[in-house]
């Protein structure tokens, strides 16, 4: 009977103490803030196919609040129209902008006032750079 009332005892305490535990947020909630995420964001440096184009430099992607976004660039064969509002989304550690069709970026990189995004558009690897706009900061 002793030994019952203290094993009784003991998974309380188990019980108690794992109650008390804090969570850790997931790695999402930690790696994309969408307060960081939002506003204007000016391409440094694009690679197509692992070469550098100059021809999007100074391009602007826009994530103007949690659910709109405008490109300042245009994302041939995307469906994604330049300088018109369209859709997106997050999904772990991606941007899904929702055009004709949808286009996925990897978030790489999103931290202070440079973010990195990858994606494979039209079957072209494709990796963007950019710096937060100073008004957007």
């Amino acid at each position: 009977m002793k030994a019952i009332k203290t094993l009784a005892l003991l998974a309380l305490i188990g019980l108690s103490i794992s109650a008390c535990k804090t969570e850790n947020p997931s790695d999402q909630e930690e790696s994309i803030n969408l307060d960081e995420l939002q506003g204007i964001w000016v391409i440094d440096t694009v690679k197509l196919g692992g070469q550098i184009r100059n021809s999007l430099n100074g391009g602007t992607f826009n994530f103007v609040n949690e659910q709109e976004f405008i490109s300042g660039v245009n994302l041939q064969g995307t469906g994604i129209k330049i300088d018109e509002p369209t859709t997106y989304k997050i999904e772990e550690e991606r941007i899904k902008i929702i055009g004709d069709e949808a286009l996925i970026f990897n978030i790489e990189q999103l931290k202070d006032d440079k973010m990195i995004l990858n994606a494979n558009i039209r079957g072209i690897e494709c990796v963007f750079n950019f710096s937060k706009e100073e008004s957007a900061k």
